[in-house]
């Protein structure tokens, strides 16, 4: 899932995160063959959203 960078913002990644939960749920339930896999991509899209977070931040701060 691509996310363009100038997107984000703090409700954004709630509501982002909000649906990577919702969606394991739904796979835990329905598609529990594929339920590792999801687990896969749900971490690294919330790494990605912490690392992007994180750095904005950075930016903010340092005011570049």
């Amino acid at each position: 899932i691509f996310i363009p960078y100038y997107s984000w913002d703090k409700g954004f990644s709630v509501k982002v995160l909000a649906g990577s939960v919702i969606t394991l749920i739904v796979t835990r339930i329905f598609f529990s063959d594929y339920f590792s896999v999801m687990v896969l991509f749900a971490g690294l899209i919330i790494l990605y959203q912490v690392v992007s977070l994180g750095v904005k931040e950075l930016m903010k701060v340092r005011d570049f």
